[in-house]
């Protein structure tokens, strides 16, 4: 069985792409993909690399959890 997959995507809190994590996972939903990973630079501790890394305050405000919620069961959240 083949699996549609995107292992490697970056939204716009990474500060070098587009489009938000809702929109990524919406699409991914709407074209049929098995499995979507989203690899934006996570938060770090303050100061480090702030050009290329959200911080903790813009994961948080831009919803990353609440897609577990609204896409619940097209996701898997691993820890």
């Amino acid at each position: 069985m083949i699996m549609l997959i995107a292992c490697h995507t970056h939204t716009s809190l990474c500060k070098h792409a587009d489009g938000n994590p809702e929109d990524y996972v919406g699409r991914a939903v709407e074209v049929g993909l098995d499995e979507i990973g989203c690899s934006d630079h996570s938060p770090m501790p303050e100061g480090f690399d702030p050009p290329h890394r959200m911080s903790v305050d813009e994961f948080r405000e831009n919803g990353v959890a609440a897609l577990f919620d609204h896409h619940e069961r097209h996701l898997v959240h691993f820890q």
